[in-house]
């Protein structure tokens, strides 16, 4: 624990490691580190839902670890989970490993399913993404000059925000994960697991897939495509059209971010092909559905 409390200091708000138990087998062990309201309430609803994922058994039970035991301390909390031998895709956007065709295609079928989950399912509360949270019109423009993000973009950002405003606050009931980054994805060549749901709420159904999505952005357009076209293939027709208003503003609030983000050890030539790539695609949100999804 000292050895990974120095390596991450206090950017982490939870101890992860891997462990042997008594009968030999490989579990992941988790607990939790600072003693804040906010740390206990994700590390709690993480618990809660693999529970009820284990009780349940939804379509894409199987990429998800097991819960293998829990407990609670008078000071923190931890539980155990299944260890896939399987490694990460990458760590946040950048990507270490390219997966399959197939495989990426079967995380877009599972990303579908976990947004096809009501909450009100859910035996217990979540927090919640609210529209309002999408703040896509001020950060565009705050970045507008610095980026170099045409103001027509975030003319037209604005426009399509203010259209789907009532869809954004209506659609806000369905599951996601809310961490889809490149490190919660752990993949061999035929298999993959989602890990670390910590960031659970509920958000519209297009969230997760627009959050995994873009981070893909150093993925070959292949597999973008693979990911979004399994994706499809598992989303009921009705949620097509809703789909084609929801995906550009998730993505381009993420954009946001992407634009500005910036890695720790991050080359100066990786950063400046991020940042243009996370440019091209908020320019692309802002206009036609299939301009954007063939970036």
């Amino acid at each position: 624990a000292q050895t990974f409390l120095a390596k991450v200091g206090d950017t982490k708000h939870r101890y992860v490691s891997r462990c042997a138990t008594r009968a030999g087998a490989t579990v992941a062990f988790y607990a939790r580190l600072h003693a804040n309201r906010d740390a206990q309430v994700k590390f709690l609803t993480e618990i809660r839902l693999l529970r009820y994922f284990r009780r349940h058994q939804p379509p894409f039970a199987a990429v998800v670890p097991k819960l293998l035991a829990w407990g609670r301390t008078p000071t923190f909390e931890w539980f155990t989970r299944e260890y896939p031998l399987a490694p990460p895709l990458g760590s946040s956007r950048r990507l270490a490993r390219q997966p399959s065709q197939t495989v990426a295609a079967a995380i877009g079928r599972t990303v579908a399913q976990i947004g096809a989950i009501p909450i009100r399912r859910l035996p217990f509360r979540i927090r919640a993404f609210r529209s309002d949270d999408y703040r896509i019109v001020a950060q565009c423009a705050s970045i507008a000059g610095d980026a170099g993000v045409p103001a027509r973009t975030c003319t037209a950002l604005q426009r399509k925000f203010t259209r789907a405003r009532p869809l954004l606050v209506r659609g806000n009931r369905t599951l996601a994960h809310g961490d889809l980054n490149l490190g919660n994805l752990l993949a061999t060549d035929k298999q993959f697991w989602i890990i670390d749901w910590e960031q659970v709420h509920a958000n519209n159904f297009a969230y997760d897939i627009g959050y995994l999505w873009a981070h893909l952005w150093q993925a070959p357009r292949p597999i973008r495509r693979a990911v979004l076209t399994g994706y499809l293939a598992v989303l009921p027709a009705r949620r097509r059209r809703d789909f084609q208003t929801l995906l550009p503003l998730v993505v381009a609030y993420l954009c946001m971010g992407g634009v500005t983000w910036r890695a720790g050890r991050e080359d100066q030539a990786e950063l400046q092909q991020r940042r243009r790539y996370y440019l091209q695609l908020l320019q692309r949100c802002a206009g036609p559905f299939q301009t954007l999804i063939d970036t």
